[in-house]
């Protein structure tokens, strides 16, 4: 039905974009919904960085990391999404991304998609660099795309919204059944904060590159064109992110004793 939500259980993982072995535009199981909002900011984006980087962007597109993502549901269409993004080519030379993306459980918490779901994306990212190399064929990829077992995602907690008065000093509370709960209690509510304050938002993260050491990121909606070349480039302060620091051991208290 028009407007209905995908569900996870609907389609295998899709891919948009180019391949050194085509001659094209690809496009296997991604929805119209996800689509026209993905092509149009993806063309956005690149123009964006090719004006801003200018005769440095052709080797920032190529060297660019692999970019793993989550979309919370309202972004592209109502269905949230899990998945990667990858510099890539067509077989003449035009440069565009390639993305492979699957759609997730209504409900899904992105914090806990990003921390269970590492398996599944290693999976795709390697069919993905070897359809890049040449050594998987578009049919072979899309196979082995389909192929894959379920991405793993978790429903957030129901929750009630309450208005505060205006003024009003303002705290949250979600009801724990047991403390060892806790790990997932604090995913539940950095995503239940970030509703109330975004409605809708994606995290990005990746190994890096290069030029880009391994960060993660967060941002209402999707990446505002601006922002976007540093993904490529790795240069925080001229890319409209408010950098948070440095990084961020196992521990999450500093660099092990």
């Amino acid at each position: 039905m028009p407007g209905q939500a995908v569900t996870a259980e609907q389609i295998a993982a899709g891919l948009f974009g180019k391949l050194p072995g085509q001659g094209d535009f690809i496009t296997r199981r991604l929805p119209q919904a996800f689509l026209r909002v993905w092509d149009p900011w993806l063309q956005s984006c690149l123009n964006q960085s090719r004006e801003a980087l200018g005769d440095a962007w052709l080797d920032a597109y190529l060297t660019s990391p692999i970019w793993r993502f989550v979309l919370t549901a309202g972004i592209a269409g109502q269905t949230p999404w899990c998945g990667l993004l990858m510099p890539s080519v067509d077989r003449v030379g035009r440069y565009f991304p390639l993305t492979v993306a699957c759609a997730l459980p209504q409900g899904t918490n992105p914090f806990l998609a990003l921390s269970s779901g590492h398996e599944w994306l290693d999976s795709a990212q390697s069919l993905m660099l070897d359809a890049l190399e040449g050594a998987l064929s578009l049919e072979e990829l899309d196979t082995g795309l389909m192929q894959l077992s379920s991405l793993p995602g978790t429903p957030a907690p129901s929750t009630q919204t309450v208005s505060p008065a205006p003024l009003e000093p303002r705290g949250w509370r979600l009801g724990l059944s047991e403390s060892r709960y806790m790990p997932h209690a604090t995913f539940a509510f950095l995503h239940l904060a970030l509703q109330e304050l975004f409605l809708s938002y994606s995290l990005w993260w990746s190994a890096g590159s290069e030029r880009v050491a391994p960060s993660l990121l967060l941002c209402q909606g999707l990446p505002v064109e601006q922002a976007f070349p540093a993904l490529y480039t790795g240069d925080w302060g001229a890319g409209q992110w408010w950098n948070l620091g440095d990084p961020i051991t196992d521990a999450g208290l500093g660099e092990p004793a």
